[in-house]
């Protein structure tokens, strides 16, 4: 009997963490969002003639576009070009000549400083009075662009703008998704949406800005990134801390949404997060000041102290040894039915207890899916078939690597496996 406690425990401690998670947050949510009816409230209370779009630059450092400067300029188009300054981060292409010849306005980097330092050096040069800047990547496509269609006058973009700037808020973070073209990036997509229908809706004022389109204060975010590392390693996580724990507040807006190119290929992707876990690990390590001095409320503390550190990195381990169980359990079912009796049958080793966290771990993803989702939920269910899968994946191998990168780096100066982004 206690050995099967033990394994139940191990084989169901994913699914049971993520419910705990799923219920605080759907909580706080909840909380939050009639926070937010009654800003809604008194912002629709303020006379029309005070709503107007003041100055604003929206800012992006690139290196070598040539290849996609078509795609490039239409997803600048929306803004305007008298609203645009590019960085051009020492491409070796023709990327500064296309944007001369477009009429795109833009500066050029004698080295390669990468985006934070880039994005610094934008600001450094913006006239006085421009109080407003949007910090984007080069692949980011904003949408909410036909008022008609919902029977307004002005964009979401322009609406939010415009709220903004009439806020105390210091950053604001929009709704990101993914372009969902194969099954891999559909499971990417619905993972954007549960972190932005969830995790983002529930953070209040205390809301983490992302890489790919946020607003900002111009004087603070230029105040912020003077103490910035200037590292690419989870620049925006980075941001989000030092905002935070300089008494700033990031407000989360859904009514912006933004598309994303994600990952084609399992490669790619595995890549791509070994680097936002090295961060994760890198960025808690190295600013234990910053987190310390975070807003002392509960759902603050929850989210930065013990979901990202004690969650995310302490306890991985438990993570690794219950993933590690699960295939016991997976690759026993084969062995079973293959009678090859390669593996033990213990209770550790019952392929009943995958089936069982397979189950949970379902109803846990459409329980996320009717919370993210109202709209055509029929689309994600193949894809929540594979959403278990891909969740084990995710963090078991990126992770693990991300963190032995940095382990790697500390003690012998080197990676153990390469992830495309340049340690500084």
């Amino acid at each position: 009997m206690v050995k099967l406690m033990l394994a139940l425990i191990v084989g169901l401690y994913i699914p049971i963490i993520d419910t705990i998670d799923m219920v605080i947050r759907i909580a706080y949510r909840y909380k939050f969002a009639r926070q937010d009816k009654k800003t809604a409230a008194e912002q629709m209370a303020v006379e029309a003639t005070q709503k107007m779009i003041r100055p604003y630059k929206v800012l992006m450092s690139v290196h070598n576009l040539a290849s996609h400067f078509d795609e490039f300029k239409n997803n600048l188009k929306p803004y305007g070009y008298e609203n645009v300054l590019v960085i051009d981060d020492t491409s070796t292409d023709h990327t500064a000549k296309l944007l001369k010849q477009e009429g795109i306005p833009y500066i050029s980097n004698q080295i390669n400083w990468q985006k934070p330092a880039s994005i610094l050096r934008g600001l450094r040069t913006l006239p006085p009075e421009i109080k407003t800047v949007i910090v984007i990547d080069p692949d980011a496509r904003l949408l909410n662009l036909n008022p008609k269609e919902y029977n307004k006058e002005i964009s979401d973009f322009q609406e939010v703008l415009m709220d903004f700037q009439m806020s105390d808020y210091d950053a604001c973070a929009v709704r990101v998704l993914a372009e969902c073209r194969s099954t891999l990036e559909y499971l990417q997509n619905f993972e954007y949406k549960i972190s932005m229908g969830l995790t983002k809706k529930s953070m209040g004022v205390n809301s983490i800005v992302s890489g790919a389109f946020a607003f900002f204060k111009k004087d603070y975010l230029e105040a912020i990134l003077t103490r910035h590392s200037k590292s690419v390693y989870g620049e925006d996580y980075e941001t989000t801390l030092r905002i935070l724990s300089s008494g700033g507040r990031i407000h989360y807006d859904g009514r912006v949404t933004i598309l994303t190119k994600q990952r084609a290929t399992l490669f790619d992707l595995t890549r791509q997060r070994m680097g936002w876990d090295f961060s994760l690990l890198k960025i808690n390590a190295h600013l234990p000041r910053q987190l310390m001095s975070l807003p002392k409320k509960f759902y603050t503390w929850y989210q930065y102290i013990f979901y990202n550190i004690f969650l995310s990195v302490v306890l991985h381990p438990i993570r690794v040894i219950s993933i590690t169980v699960l295939l016991a359990c997976l690759a026993n079912f084969f062995d079973n039915i293959a009678r090859t009796h390669l593996i033990p049958d213990y209770a550790i080793t019952n392929p009943g207890l995958f089936f069982l966290f397979y189950l949970f771990s379902l109803m846990v993803t459409y329980s996320l899916l009717f919370a993210v989702e109202r709209r055509r939920r029929g689309r994600y269910a193949f894809i929540l078939l594979l959403f278990p899968f891909y969740s084990l994946y995710m963090s078991l191998v990126p992770r693990t690597l991300g963190f032995l990168n940095y382990i790697s780096i500390k003690t012998l100066g080197i990676k153990l496996v390469e992830d495309g982004y340049r340690y500084t």
